[in-house]
């Protein structure tokens, strides 16, 4: 950063250091740490997930048919939304067949009536 003349001097790396605390890092540090700062940005974070969801709902549940739903994907840029729908999906998935399968769980106790640990681990997938 230095031209290599002025990189000798050891009181100007001291110079730059506190003038690199005082004016840059410090009030980074300052407005990073400032409550309503914080709240500002964790209230933005929230509102953008709130319409990121609604958008999601939206599209998701105006596909009429199959075809469209297809169409809704191939036509979609939004990074986010895709990762969005991928997840929904996957859960809905993921909790069809986990309560499609909870009658069979339920049957398939041991013979002293107590669950194995398969059978609770999906159960509580299931919750």
């Amino acid at each position: 950063l230095l031209p290599t003349k002025d990189a000798q001097f050891h009181s100007l790396h001291i110079v730059l250091a506190e003038l690199l605390a005082t004016k840059v890092l410090k009030p980074m540090v300052e407005m990073l740490s400032d409550p309503d700062y914080i709240n500002r940005m964790l209230l933005a974070q929230l509102e953008y997930r709130e319409q990121v969801n609604e958008h999601h709902r939206k599209a998701y549940t105006y596909a009429p048919s199959y075809e469209e739903f297809i169409k809704l994907i191939n036509s979609s840029s939004d990074i986010d939304f895709l990762k969005q729908l991928r997840y929904q999906i996957v859960g809905e998935i993921i909790q069809a067949t986990t309560i499609g399968s909870f009658p069979q769980l339920k049957r398939h106790k041991d013979t002293k009536g107590k669950e194995t640990a398969a059978m609770k681990a999906d159960l509580l997938r299931a919750r």
